[in-house]
């Protein structure tokens, strides 16, 4: 079973896990975010992050330009069609499970 990020975080929070709040936006969607927000490029390979594809965005005036620029970016031949919104979190350790 291959799930994008935002479809395995709903299985995980329809289960009673907590997940973060987030948002999908879709590509040619305007978007009223605030800052401070995480953003996700959710495309089916791994390494986002490596790649450039999760952003945080500390600053209002750089959420728009970020979102452009995450919807403009191949990550391994895929350019996503959703981006991922979640709330900042202070975490004090980020774990990944598959």
């Amino acid at each position: 079973m291959h799930l994008l990020e935002h479809e395995a975080k709903r299985l995980l929070a329809d289960a009673g896990i907590a997940v973060p709040a987030s948002r999908l936006i879709h590509k040619g969607t305007p978007s009223d975010l605030t800052a401070p927000v995480v953003l996700k490029s959710q495309v089916p390979t791994g390494g986002r992050g490596k790649a450039g594809g999760i952003r945080v965005v500390e600053e209002g005036d750089d959420v728009a330009t970020t979102i452009k620029r995450l919807f403009e970016l191949d990550i391994k031949g895929h350019r996503p069609q959703t981006l991922l919104a979640e709330e900042k979190l202070d975490i004090k350790k980020e774990l990944y499970i598959s």
